[in-house]
């Protein structure tokens, strides 16, 4: 087992049943967790986690197999020594704790800070762990772990409070150098493009075309030719516009036009930061999207504008309908279709019937 990280072992009293029926006899003893994870408790585990294989229960059982790793997790989020707490399946335009259960918004989040306050939760944890809700809520009362207090600068104060930790920002900082300031938004779209942290290292990327574009934006060294042929009053109205400048210099090239962002987060009742964030996701995939076709109603069953979807799945959905008698639609139309449909097979199964 992991290091609990608890600096002194924590004794309690806890509500021994032998069924999970609230409503069962209860026989409350003392139980002891040390710093390494391991418990102390009066019963033989061993033979009870036979016994509970057999279809039998035991609170002790649930509290060693699953109560203290979900305090382990819940103690390595307050103190901000979990790598990673947050993702992004869309590039930043939705967030959800990197371990997800059912209990989670199965569209995501919009901020990455209402993920990660909800990834740190008892309700969240106990999910996931498998755990019984008051079991884990009194392990972490027992524990009396304060969470220590965040940076006040940002964009480490913002960070902080999605759960990243100074140290991590550190690293990010260092790895992209000619980047001054940056922004919280910076560091939040280059966790969005990538899937691990291995890049820190130099290590591989799940997804590092995609990443390297967006910390070429971030440096300053891409788009030099598209920005050149940018009318200059279009540039001028860029420059005053409040979008993150990594999103403008995907979007200036492209031949958007701050008034677009304006469309759609009028349309959906969003900033223009997440518009931009979701119109430079279309853009930086290479899908030339109408920002009307983003406002339509097909994609009005949807909490959030939707971002693009992954090459992968475009690319699932060109084979499904590859066809000697139909011609494929274009790369747009297609991620438009798994926008609007969610998944590969319906959006198949609405192109083939002619549907938008």
């Amino acid at each position: 087992m992991d290091q609990l990280l608890l600096p002194y072992p924590v004794a309690l009293s806890v509500p021994c049943r032998t069924t999970r029926e609230p409503t069962a006899s209860v026989v409350r003893h003392r139980v002891t967790i040390e710093p390494d994870g391991s418990v102390v408790t009066p019963h033989d585990l061993d033979a009870e986690r036979i016994a509970e294989a057999l279809g039998g229960y035991l609170t002790c059982v649930d509290l060693v197999d699953r109560g203290v790793p979900a305090l382990h997790r819940w103690v390595r989020l307050v103190l901000r020594q979990e790598p990673l707490p947050v993702v992004s399946r869309d590039d930043g335009s939705s967030w959800l704790p990197a371990t997800t259960g059912e209990c989670c918004n199965r569209h995501g989040y919009q901020r990455p800070e209402v993920a990660f306050a909800h990834g740190r939760s008892p309700g969240h944890l106990s999910t996931v762990f498998g755990v019984d809700d008051e079991l884990l809520r009194l392990l972490i009362e027992a524990a009396c772990v304060p969470e220590p207090r965040g940076p006040r600068e940002e964009p480490e104060a913002r960070l902080w409070q999605c759960g990243l930790s100074p140290e991590l920002v550190a690293r990010i900082r260092a790895t992209v150098q000619s980047v001054s300031p940056l922004t919280a938004s910076d560091v939040l779209s280059m966790l969005a493009a990538s899937r691990d942290l291995s890049w820190l290292e130099g290590g591989a990327v799940g997804n590092q075309r995609r990443l390297g574009r967006l910390l070429s934006r971030l440096q300053g060294r891409d788009a030099t030719s598209g920005r050149d042929a940018v009318d200059p009053e279009l540039r001028a109205r860029w420059a005053s516009s409040t979008a993150p400048r990594w999103a403008v210099a995907v979007l200036m090239p492209a031949g958007y036009r701050p008034e677009d962002l304006v469309l759609i987060a009028s349309s959906w009742n969003v900033s223009q930061t997440v518009a931009a964030t979701v119109l430079a996701s279309w853009a930086g995939n290479g899908y030339r999207v109408d920002p009307r076709a983003l406002c339509g109603p097909g994609l009005r069953h949807l909490r959030m504008p939707p971002g693009a979807p992954s090459p992968h799945a475009v690319d699932r959905l060109r084979v499904a309908l590859t066809s000697p008698r139909r011609p494929v639609p274009s790369e747009t139309a297609l991620a438009l279709a798994l926008a609007e449909h969610g998944t590969v097979a319906l959006a198949a199964a609405a192109l083939k019937r002619g549907t938008p």
